[in-house]
């Protein structure tokens, strides 16, 4: 719990760079782009820093069962 603790404060605190380096004001929009830029930041740090396998991430395409395009595209 506490390592979640430490990645929003993290967050929070890039969020706070870009907010004063910008200084939107009352603008949602720069808000909501500023917000985004800080969650992109924030977990390619996180990404740099732990150096996750494709396991660790569930993105091992070794178990993903192999199925037509058309199955994809048509299933309920």
């Amino acid at each position: 719990m506490a390592i979640l603790l430490i990645i929003q404060f993290l967050r929070a605190l890039i969020m706070g760079g870009l907010w004063l380096a910008i200084n939107p004001g009352g603008n949602i929009l720069i808000f909501q782009l500023l917000n985004g830029i800080s969650f992109i930041v924030c977990g390619s740090i996180l990404l740099l820093l732990f150096k996750p396998s494709l396991n660790d991430l569930s993105l091992n395409l070794d178990d993903v069962k192999k199925r037509p395009v058309s199955y994809i595209l048509w299933a309920e």
